[in-house]
């Protein structure tokens, strides 16, 4: 861009030493606007509170939703571990299948997403009916178990 003289905050033979504001114009959305109501100073401590709200609007949220799912689900998780336990004591003096069962029996084999469904609900299994758990591997090992 060349200097055509006419720019006063650059040009020392200007009449006047000071630079002169820009008017302000129709767009709003103009960063390098001067007008002195363009900048609150409060803006800064108004967008910390509305951040401050949303974080702590978000946190109350996934606690209240997390105390919920845990009071729905914990009965569930606790008879599907009261089985495992049944299971596991059944085969305490068969040290083989006591470490088969141990091992596919785990917390993470158990609650594994194969066996539940986009709610979180137990899939049924085809051999539910005749067992007392609707977990097809806790079923599984309830009928090795009570075949014995």
């Amino acid at each position: 861009m060349a200097y055509n003289g006419d720019c006063t905050c650059k040009n020392p033979s200007s009449s006047s030493s000071k630079r002169q504001p820009i008017s302000p114009t129709d767009d709003d959305d103009d960063i390098f606007s001067t007008t002195e109501d363009a900048i609150i100073p409060q803006n800064d401590i108004i967008r910390t509170h509305h951040k401050q709200g949303y974080v702590d609007g978000i946190t109350h949220a996934k606690e209240s939703a997390l105390q919920s799912g845990f009071d729905d689900a914990f009965p569930h998780g606790a008879s599907l571990g009261s089985a495992v336990g049944r299971i596991l004591s059944r085969l305490v003096l068969d040290q083989e299948l006591f470490d088969a069962a141990k091992k596919e029996l785990g917390i993470l084999n158990v609650l594994s997403q194969a066996y539940f469904d986009e709610d979180l609900n137990l899939r049924s299994s085809s051999s539910s009916s005749s067992s007392s758990s609707s977990h097809e591997l806790i079923n599984k090992w309830e009928q090795i178990v009570y075949k014995n």
